[in-house]
């Protein structure tokens, strides 16, 4: 991956789980919740989340199945988050 692919990633990721958070926040609340804690709608642990699964993938891409590890590195941390009751 490029530099500029890199950091595209990053800022939709970052957007995309803003507005996930503030739809959940939202409807669990009934009315709009900031969740982020920058200057815009980033919440950039999303980003960083996804660019790290994206490097740390890259070099096992070809002898894997396309969606092995992106199914397999996704629920651990939700679950995690899930059972701890805080979401």
């Amino acid at each position: 991956m490029t530099f500029y692919q890199i950091l595209w990633t990053f800022f939709i990721y970052s957007f995309v789980g803003w507005c996930c958070e503030v739809a959940f926040a939202a409807c669990k609340t009934g009315q709009f919740v900031n969740r982020g804690f920058l200057f815009g709608p980033l919440c950039p642990i999303y980003g960083f989340g996804v660019v790290a699964a994206l490097l740390l993938i890259e070099p096992i891409r070809g002898a894997l199945a396309p969606g092995l590890p992106g199914g397999c590195a996704g629920p651990p941390p939700s679950l995690s988050i899930l059972w701890d009751g805080r979401l």
